[in-house]
């Protein structure tokens, strides 16, 4: 269970930043889009497609794609004792504000994903009853827009015309269509064919669903369904070789379908959207020069290149958040804010470990990039980094890659013979848990006056019968009390013994006590 709740937390931390950095960096894209759009307000509606299209693909693109951080490198020195690890249980709880925020998100979202399934499907039982026609405008739409697939073209029980699919577009007319009347419609749809809009408006619908929340967004697609639509209007303009207030005074002729029927399938191309919509298509058209300017000018291509240029820093600098550029290279952890201690047999080597930090320890990626030599070293340099303390600690300083040497310096003070390995296969253990051991501390009255407090590393030989018979300290506190303190809370507490091959054996273990003040958390 509490494997469960440290993925869920961190599955949960992941999903938040995306959206809410996410979110930020759609917004700082959108104010010089909406600059240039207005800059360039009177230019070809392919330039504003292309700006809006940049500002809403954002959001599919995660903030840490882009990484130039330089990984700091820490130095830890673990003492080469013969010792096994003992650490207090961590009982994770659920994070509960994101928990309401996830499930309201994800509420809604599927409510938006299953209205759009919905929609689809009941158009698709319409649809069953369609009957598959052909025409010579069709054909000769297809040679002037140079399109080779096959385009099916229907008569189903609809009001409005619309076009589905990417691979297999097919145009669905209304029944008792006049081909001669409702050119202009086939000629607009042909061009979403050309275009392969069907395509981006998927994309389109998904990202509107997941951002759901985001007014950007909702501008950015609003913006994307007019330009789609005054970009098939020039084209098929130009198709049927008409004049665009012609062409303007048909849409207004059609307007009784959209006053008839309002609904049309989400994942389309409709030629009716909204009549705010409708009366922008025919307010351009009716402006609208004779000849449009189909390519891009330079100075419009530089724009747009502009704009990805910044959107591309403002991705980058996302790796720049809580760097300390004064930060020393090499630093030294202090020890007592780690949580594990190691298992070796006095050895005297150095493991580079680089570590790509995650919300838990579970969740960081380890990787040797510089190797003893040794596979059980190196292992033991990567369990050594395996805890929680260790994590949260480097996550304060807002780092997310960095090198670790973790160091196993051999100690040439200790008596060999108590440094004699005693082969185990399962370690000893506090009867009562660590826990056990915390309520045989008799906080030194002296040092809680003088408000002293830290962790007390007692290396102990643990007999076969469970009991603690020597005690060193290997990293104290002087002078405050606290050595002798962690020592006669030891010996007071009973052990289950190590055993090996189902026989009890003693062993020497490095175990740490904690002295915190009280009201300390």
């Amino acid at each position: 269970m509490n494997s469960f709740i440290f993925t869920y937390n961190g599955f949960l931390e992941k999903w938040a930043d995306y959206f809410f950095t996410n979110s930020i960096e759609i917004l700082f894209l959108a104010i010089p889009a909406a600059i240039f759009s207005l800059f360039f307000k009177k230019k070809s509606p392919r330039f504003h497609y292309i700006l809006w299209t940049i500002v809403l693909v954002k959001a599919l693109i995660p903030s840490d794609i882009i990484n130039i951080q330089t990984p700091q490198i820490y130095t830890i020195e673990i003492p080469a004792v013969i010792a096994t690890a003992f650490t207090q249980t961590i009982v994770p709880t659920f994070n509960l504000y994101q928990s309401l925020f996830f499930i309201t998100w994800m509420g809604i979202a599927s409510f938006l994903m299953i209205k759009l399934i919905v929609n689809s499907i009941a158009f698709r039982k319409i649809l069953q009853s369609k009957i598959e026609i052909s025409s010579t405008v069709i054909d000769k739409l297809k040679n002037h827009y140079k399109i080779d697939k096959n385009i099916q073209i229907y008569e189903a029980n609809v009001a409005v015309p619309f076009t589905i699919g990417i691979l297999r577009p097919r145009i669905f007319l209304p029944k008792n269509s006049d081909f001669n009347k409702i050119e202009f419609i086939i000629a607009h749809e042909i061009a979403h064919v050309k275009r392969n809009d069907f395509l981006m408006i998927l994309i389109q619908n998904i990202i509107t669903i997941a951002f759901f929340f985001h007014p950007i967004v909702l501008i950015a697609s609003g913006f994307l369904n007019y330009y789609r639509e005054i970009i098939c209007d020039d084209m098929a303009v130009e198709a049927i070789n008409s004049n665009p207030k012609n062409y303007s005074r048909k849409i207004i002729d059609y307007l009784e379908f959209c006053l008839k029927q309002k609904k049309y399938p989400i994942l389309a191309n409709g030629f009716i959207f909204s009549k705010k919509i409708i009366i922008k298509r025919i307010e351009y058209l009716i402006n609208r020069q004779e000849k449009v300017v189909k390519n891009l000018s330079k100075i419009q291509i530089l724009t747009i290149g502009s704009l990805i240029l910044i959107m591309t820093v403002i991705i980058a600098c996302e790796s720049f958040v809580g760097i300390e550029t004064n930060k020393p290279e090499v630093v030294e952890p202090n020890i007592e804010t780690l949580n594990t201690y190691i298992f070796s047999q006095n050895i005297n080597d150095s493991v580079l470990v680089n570590v790509k930090v995650g919300s838990t320890w579970d969740n960081s990626k380890y990787v040797i990039k510089t190797s003893s030599g040794k596979k059980n070293v190196d292992q033991l340099a990567i369990e050594t980094l395996q805890n929680d303390d260790f994590i949260s600690m480097i996550k304060k300083s807002k780092t997310q890659n960095i090198n670790i040497n973790v160091v196993f310096k051999k100690d040439s003070k200790k008596n060999a013979s108590d440094q004699k390995f005693i082969p185990f296969d399962d370690p000893p253990s506090p009867i009562g848990g660590f826990v056990a051991i915390q309520k045989n501390v008799i906080y030194p009255e002296a040092a809680q006056n003088a408000g002293i407090e830290g962790t007390v590393i007692i290396q102990s030989f643990v007999n076969e019968n469970g009991v603690v018979e020597k005690c060193k300290v290997l990293k104290g506190i002087p002078d405050s009390g606290l050595n002798e303190a962690a020592i006669n809370a030891l010996k007071k507490t009973m052990f289950k013994p190590a055993k090996h091959r189902d026989k009890n054996v003693g062993v020497w273990i490095s175990i740490p006590v904690a002295f915190k003040l009280k009201g300390e958390k």
